[in-house]
């Protein structure tokens, strides 16, 4: 009887634990680019929406699972290459995978992101990604301290809603594009801007 109230008294203790690991995300509180400086200078890269607003949370683009940081970090001067690939279900997407660092709460977090295609076929095709109430994981033995958001798959649709086809990837092929992103989680709402170039095909150098 004795054994079995320490058991009872330890897989409380274990239960405790584990709900206190998954309730923050406090990382890197410096916040400083594995490039070497703070935040990049764009409006709406790291700003803060709502409380607490002395925090702060950075965010770094990559690509896959396990996180593969991109050369480029997401500036106009230094565009992230956005690969446009066919999905099984038809129609093209952009897959981008997010490193987020600093103190957040990673549990049931909402992400949208929206992906506006600059000059000449702005009116034409956009790009989208939503998910809701959805978990950042912990980084695999590979990944570098943070909290991750992979594949996050944003959609190309013409502006009529419909999936982009061949025809239209390669009319976006070589177009500039801006990536707005949003986090919402229990404590606070964060926003970014990145800015890419759509690629029909990436070669290797």
């Amino acid at each position: 009887m004795k054994q079995a109230r320490v058991y009872v008294r330890l897989k409380w203790i274990l239960f405790l634990l584990c709900l206190g690991f998954t309730q923050s995300c406090v990382i890197d509180e410096d916040v400083e680019s594995e490039q070497g400086g703070t935040e990049i200078e764009d409006p709406l890269c790291g700003s803060l929406v709502g409380p607490h607003q002395d925090q702060k949370v950075a965010i770094q683009y990559g690509f896959g699972r396990p996180f593969s940081a991109s050369e480029y970090i997401g500036t106009q001067d230094a565009p992230l290459d956005l690969l446009m690939e066919y999905g099984l279900q038809g129609g093209h997407h952009v897959d981008l995978s997010l490193r987020f660092t600093g103190k957040l709460d990673p549990d049931l977090v909402d992400i949208s992101i929206d992906l506006k295609v600059a000059g000449p076929l702005a009116d034409l095709y956009y790009g989208r990604h939503e998910t809701q109430a959805w978990y950042l994981l912990y980084p695999q033995d590979t990944e570098a301290e943070g909290c991750y958001f992979h594949r996050a798959r944003i959609f190309l649709f013409d502006l009529e809603g419909q999936a982009v086809e061949p025809l239209g990837v390669e009319m976006l092929d070589g177009s500039y594009a801006t990536i707005d992103i949003k986090l919402s989680s229990a404590d606070a709402d964060y926003e970014w801007r990145a800015h890419g170039i759509l690629h029909s095909s990436l070669m290797a150098p």
